[in-house]
């Protein structure tokens, strides 16, 4: 099986005695993976410095990064549902609904027009 082969290389600290990965942890797994910490600092970057063009940034990798997660949902036959199945992934709603909240607040703040002390 192919997961048996990506599971050691995707997360070298699992093992299958450890049990299935939680929604949660696989947040934990998201946020410290590159392109997590590329979205989540974007975020915060233009959540505190609102320029266009960080904005425009955070949206396209915020953006991405949920369009990946989205994919892993429909997954039933990918390595990514096989992975999903062999525990070594868990599931990618949790990290889902926190990039769509990063999303919300990236979009309320173009939106907000009170002026910014």
């Amino acid at each position: 099986m192919v997961a048996d082969a990506l599971c050691p290389r995707l997360r070298p600290d699992w093992s299958p005695t450890d049990g299935a990965v939680g929604a949660l942890a696989e947040v934990g797994y998201f946020a410290t993976h590159p392109v997590g910490v590329a979205a989540l600092v974007l975020a915060a970057l233009s959540l505190t410095w609102p320029t266009p063009l960080m904005r425009y940034a955070a949206l396209v990798v915020v953006s991405f990064a949920l369009l990946g997660e989205v994919e892993t949902l429909f997954a039933n036959v990918t390595v990514a549902g096989q992975l999903y199945s062999e525990g070594c992934r868990g599931a990618p709603w949790a990290t889902g609904v926190l990039l769509i909240a990063l999303l919300g607040a990236v979009a309320w703040r173009k939106l907000d027009k009170r002026p910014r002390v």
